[in-house]
């Protein structure tokens, strides 16, 4: 894309090569009820980061994706690493979001098809995917469309 938003953002996770990690959390409609899947957790989001780092034996560089940006921001804080929040609300970006996480090394998704996506094209050799243990907490169980080789963290989902 000739779009200078996207050229910026795909250039700073470029630079973070191996450490790029895309971490992504969604509000919308599953924080209005609309949607009966719940949230992943904070405490959830600060153990994947652990995981990413200790599974690669360095700091991750986090590029965070939301719906809800200035909620990220007011309520998730990494010491442990380095964290950008991708603000894209003056934006028609989901599709360039959807690409600049797939140009990420390493991915912490929530459960949502839009994280899945960003991670599942962004998976290569040496990848580490971090996915919520419980996809469909109140309606499915243990059903998941994570595959095997990503690591499943309990979620404890918020508002299910």
């Amino acid at each position: 894309t000739e779009n200078p938003r996207y050229q910026q953002l795909a250039a700073r996770i470029t630079a973070a090569g191996t450490a790029s990690t895309s971490l992504h959390v969604r509000r919308g409609d599953y924080v209005s009820g609309a949607a009966p899947l719940g949230t992943c957790n904070q405490d959830y989001y600060q153990r994947a980061i652990k995981t990413v780092a200790q599974s690669t034996g360095q700091t991750p560089s986090v590029f965070i994706f939301s719906d809800d940006p200035q909620w990220v921001r007011e309520n998730l804080h990494f010491e442990q690493c380095s964290y950008s929040v991708i603000d894209s609300a003056n934006y028609d970006s989901s599709v360039e979001d959807l690409a600049l996480m797939g140009l990420c090394h390493h991915h912490i998704i929530a459960n949502s098809s839009y994280s899945w996506w960003g991670a599942w094209t962004g998976e290569r050799s040496g990848s580490v995917i971090i996915a919520p243990q419980q996809w469909f907490p109140k309606t499915c169980g243990n059903l998941t469309p994570v595959p095997a080789r990503w690591q499943r963290l309990c979620s404890n989902v918020v508002g299910v």
